[in-house]
């Protein structure tokens, strides 16, 4: 990232600025409840858990998402949500879902708004 906006700070055709905070609306009219309060206290629930290694948060299997019920584990819960070992939920992952969609919901109202 910092690459990236090193980058960007070189060139006099780039602007820079940070997100507005467009709230818990904007999403909740995309994600199910159930998601956002699993990413919520996800990472809480992986510290408070019996886990040897709590570095990391992965599944160890994916759900079918055709369950008729979500699964009530937190190892359960993981493996129904998350889909790429590759994105595991750690300390900050709840915040830094949401700067993500503050990034690119403010990037969608700056190009309708001719910025």
């Amino acid at each position: 990232m910092e690459r990236i906006l090193k980058a960007l700070r070189g060139v006099d055709w780039a602007e820079i600025s940070a997100p507005t905070d467009f709230g818990l609306e904007p999403i909740a009219a995309v994600h199910d409840q159930e998601y956002l309060d699993f990413l919520t206290s996800a990472w809480t629930e992986w510290l408070a858990s019996d886990a040897e290694d709590k570095s990391t948060l992965l599944p160890a299997t994916f759900a079918l998402r055709r369950q008729p019920r979500r699964p009530k584990s937190l190892l359960g819960r993981a493996g129904y949500y998350m889909m790429d070992l590759s994105a595991c939920i750690v300390d900050g992952t709840y915040e830094a879902a949401l700067a993500s969609a503050n990034c690119a919901l403010s990037a969608a109202q700056a190009v309708t708004e001719g910025g």
